[in-house]
Formats: structure tokens, C-alpha cells, sequence
């Protein structure tokens, strides 16, 4: 098991002061084990396949050219 450090830290999720069971940790056992576990639960569900939107193809605007008659 994990040495208790002397050190008192505030939780950043309930606020609460602990005693880390190692230096850099900033949640206390409680919220570790509810946010470990939200993840847990949740099953991902299959998205639908969104079918892609037909590529409309623009009309060329055609200029009728005259030709210049010669003199």
C-alpha cells in the first residue's frame, strides 16, 4: 500500500482537504472512484452512418461568341 503523505492537499472536485497517497495526486479517494467509475458505466452506442449529401454539379454559364466580321 501507498505511504500517506504528511501533506495536506484540498481536493480540486469537492473541495475537501486529504492526505494524497502520492505526491501529485489532486482528487481524494472518493471523487478518484467516482470518476473511475463514470467512465465504466457508460456503454458507447453505435452512431448511424450519415449518408453523404449528393455533389451538385453547376452549369457552366456559356457565353455565345460572335465573330468579328473583317472589312
Amino acid at each position: 500500500m501507498a505511504k500517506q503523505y504528511k501533506v495536506r492537499k484540498k481536493c480540486l472536485i469537492c473541495k475537501k482537504i486529504f492526505y494524497p497517497s502520492y505526491a501529485g495526486s489532486l482528487y481524494c479517494n472518493e471523487c478518484k472512484s467516482k470518476k473511475s467509475n463514470n467512465g465504466k458505466k457508460k456503454a458507447k452506442t453505435p452512431r448511424a452512418k450519415k449518408k453523404p449529401a449528393p455533389v451538385k454539379v453547376a452549369k457552366r454559364n456559356t457565353v455565345k461568341r460572335t465573330s468579328k466580321k473583317k472589312k
